[in-house]
């Protein structure tokens, strides 16, 4: 499906909450041979506002080990990127059939699209919690 970079743009901020200013994060977030650095970034960043609440909540280190595990893995962010349609967006490796996204590609594009709103904003981890609960990642979430 070949999209506009205004649809694209769009779309993101429908299902992030947060429109993207910069075009070179958002492709980039969207390449899947390019994004690998970003969604490192994005997993880091997940895992730090996830925790940044749990601190401040008091509960237990397990809760908060439990909690940014649920929510920040694999299995969270793939079901959460086939809901929201994230797949035909991505744009694929070179020589992978068309439509034949991985799992794993769908959870390193929400990582990179995190990263990417992550840079976008500045390093605003308000902005990464706000997201996160724009994209209801916790009912995606295995607890």
């Amino acid at each position: 499906m070949a999209t506009t970079l205004d649809e694209e743009r769009n779309f993101i901020e429908r299902v992030t909450g947060h429109r993207l200013r910069s075009e070179d994060l958002l492709q980039t977030a969207l390449i899947a041979f390019y994004h690998k650095r970003m969604a490192l970034v994005g997993d880091a960043v997940l895992k730090v506002a996830i925790l940044d609440d749990w601190y401040d909540d008091g509960t237990t280190i397990e809760t908060g080990h439990k909690l940014q595990q649920k929510m920040a893995e694999n299995a969270t962010l793939q079901a959460w990127a086939r809901q929201a349609g994230l797949g035909p967006l991505i744009c694929l490796n070179a020589g992978q059939v068309p439509g034949s996204i991985s799992s794993r590609q769908l959870s390193d594009a929400v990582e990179a699209l995190t990263g990417a709103i992550w840079l976008d904003t500045g390093k605003d981890l308000d902005v990464i919690k706000q997201v996160i609960r724009t994209m209801d990642l916790a009912s995606f979430a295995s607890f």
